[in-house]
């Protein structure tokens, strides 16, 4: 009877091992399938200019410690940031019904060029 205890007890515990295992894929794929799949709700006029903000503001908050660095970061920020004022404003009024993607416009400042 002790043997066959062993056994069963091995058996259960593969099986509830293999259940988790199962679980855990089943949780994973899930949550994969919902990113790739309903993962970003933002048009792509607004994830483009979110991309090309966010490096903007990098590049504003980068210190210029010589000449060499302030000069790239003047030319970075001049081809990122250039424009964006105009192009959130008009993102804010194409959307202006739609609070989700204003709420992720809305965290950005919007008037950086002087």
């Amino acid at each position: 009877m002790g043997k066959s205890r062993a056994r069963c007890d091995r058996l259960l515990f593969w099986a509830l091992g293999a259940s988790v295992v199962r679980l855990i894929f089943l949780v994973l794929g899930s949550l994969w399938w919902s990113c790739s799949v309903g993962g970003n709700p933002l048009p792509d006029d607004v994830v483009k200019f979110i991309e090309r903000r966010d490096l903007c503001d990098h590049f504003r908050g980068e210190e210029p410690y010589d000449s060499e660095r302030a000069e790239f970061l003047a030319n970075a920020i001049r081809r990122d940031c250039t424009g964006t004022d105009t192009a959130l404003a008009a993102l804010m009024a194409k959307y202006q019904n739609d609070s989700e993607i204003l709420a992720e416009l809305s965290t950005y400042e919007p008037n950086i060029e002087m």
